[in-house]
């Protein structure tokens, strides 16, 4: 089944002056733990590196099998309010590749459940 997103709707009213940014991760808390993605997830790749935290432009010049490898496409985890931890796979944006999906991919490592920030008055 194909939904459309928030970000379809976007780039649709606002053309090129939209910019998608994807997030992903590789294990955390959000709010439930969230395991290691499996090893065919793009996620699984972006994570392993040593970076906590990085930012890709798939767009850029790179290698062309890093090219080749960002235009194919791929499947990368997909959380939601109805996320079960025990059948994460399941849970999944599949059909095209992180070039098409996205403009630029901010990956973390670990993602850890929402929280207010501090006010402080000057």
């Amino acid at each position: 089944m194909t939904h459309r997103n928030a970000g379809s709707y976007l780039r649709e009213r606002f053309g090129a002056g939209h910019v998608s940014i994807g997030l992903t991760f590789h294990h955390g808390m959000a709010p439930h733990p969230v395991p290691a993605p499996p090893a065919e997830f793009a996620d699984a790749i972006l994570g392993g590196t040593a970076l906590d935290a990085y930012l890709l432009d798939p767009r850029a010049d790179s290698p062309a099998p890093v090219r080749a490898w960002l235009a194919t496409p791929t499947r990368t985890r997909l959380l939601g309010p109805r996320y079960d931890p025990a059948d994460d796979a399941a849970h999944h944006l599949s059909g095209g590749s992180l070039a098409d999906w996205c403009d630029a991919v901010l990956h973390v490592q670990e993602v850890t459940p929402a929280r207010s920030l501090s006010h402080t008055r000057d």
